[in-house]
């Protein structure tokens, strides 16, 4: 989603059934972005929490809400807005250890994981962060 925002802004504008499939895609993320996933490394514990799911799940829908600011499309952005912000809470209170000091690969988890690396990358957190 980050790359298609990055296209609509820089390149050329997207266009309205494209915006009808990403509506689609957001709704279906705000849906579902709480369900455990099997993450992007092949780990042997199954199904869970990951921070970096959960992370790619905010960025899909806080850069659909920038599209639809920035365009003025249709768009259920107090719906959007809502989840956006639960997905944060979420991150920033069960992807973090108090312990470790460090976001961690999994909610409930003491395990870190090189991919939330991308948290300052995504703009979801300052690169300048205490945390």
């Amino acid at each position: 989603m980050d790359s298609v925002y990055l296209y609509d802004k820089w390149a050329q504008p997207i266009s309205s059934d494209q915006w009808e499939a990403i509506r689609e895609r957001t709704d279906w993320v705000c849906a579902n972005w709480d369900q455990p996933d099997e993450g992007i490394w092949e780990t042997r514990g199954g199904r869970q929490r990951f921070v970096y799911s959960r992370l790619m799940c905010w960025v899909a829908v806080e850069r659909a809400i920038r599209m639809s600011v920035h365009r003025g499309l249709p768009a259920n952005q107090g719906h959007w807005c809502q989840v956006r912000d639960e997905i944060y809470s979420r991150i920033m209170e069960a992807g973090w250890s108090d312990e470790r000091q460090a976001f961690v690969q999994h909610e409930g988890s003491a395990v870190l994981d090189a991919a939330v690396l991308m948290l300052p990358l995504a703009k979801f957190i300052s690169p300048t962060d205490p945390k």
